[in-house]
């Protein structure tokens, strides 16, 4: 397998990725209402990721 261009998928963007799949699955209806509660885990994770990555890049 070729190396990526611009190096590999970060873990952030990975998780954007999966939160972003799972709101379309769960607005189009192939999505159980329980896996809400993980839709809203991972919108926490990635705010939380992104204040932290500010802190960090502002401190």
């Amino acid at each position: 397998m070729e190396e990526p261009l611009f190096g590999g998928v970060s873990r952030r963007d990975l998780m954007m990725e999966r939160a972003i799949q799972l709101v379309k699955w769960y607005r189009i209806g192939d999505l159980e209402p329980k896996f809400k509660s993980l839709i809203v885990a991972l919108a926490v994770g990635i705010v939380f990721q992104c204040v932290i990555a500010n802190i960090y890049f502002w401190a």
